[in-house]
């Protein structure tokens, strides 16, 4: 959650100071000011604190998300492989029957 917030408050950080901007741009400023100011908004026209590539916001849901995914993904690999195993072997068994001779 501490994530979340932090992304929220560097989003409403941009907003604020993007409409500073707007408002002062009719106005005559100190060129200090300015400096800073468009240094500020420089600093946060980037995503938030976590942003893989700039795709999308990493937030506490899509985390969980994430994680979930990739959990689903591993116990379906995990059937596949078992499932792999018994098939191999029972085909190994079926084999040997037919035959009448081990199989190596």
């Amino acid at each position: 959650m501490a994530g979340q917030r932090a992304n929220d408050l560097y989003r409403a950080v941009r907003k604020n100071l993007q409409d500073l901007k707007i408002r002062f741009a009719t106005q005559t400023l100190p060129v200090e000011t300015e400096v800073e100011l468009d240094t500020l908004v420089d600093r946060f026209e980037t995503s938030g604190p976590i942003a893989p590539k700039n795709v999308f916001e990493m937030n506490y849901s899509s985390s969980a998300a994430l994680v979930s995914t990739i959990v689903t993904y591993l116990i379906v690999l995990i059937e596949f492989k078992s499932s792999y195993q018994i098939d191999v072997q029972q085909a190994a068994k079926a084999i040997q029957e037919a035959s009448g001779r081990p199989i190596n």
